[in-house]
């Protein structure tokens, strides 16, 4: 592969959802020659919400 748009390319080819990230990481060990290991967390994912500080109230 000569770039991570192709490596995008072909995972999409094959049915692997990927974003720029993984295509970019994925052409890096390639070109280094070095493995690459993913990990699935095991935990739901949870939505994060923002937090609000105290003095974003509006007092009315």
């Amino acid at each position: 592969m000569d770039s991570p748009s192709a490596v995008a390319h072909a995972l999409e080819q094959t049915g692997y959802l990927s974003d720029s990230a993984l295509a970019t990481v994925t052409f890096l060990a390639d070109q280094m020659e070095r493995p690459l290991l993913l990990e699935e967390s095991l935990e739901p994912a949870r939505p994060r919400w923002p937090r609000r500080s105290p003095r974003s109230r509006t007092c009315r």
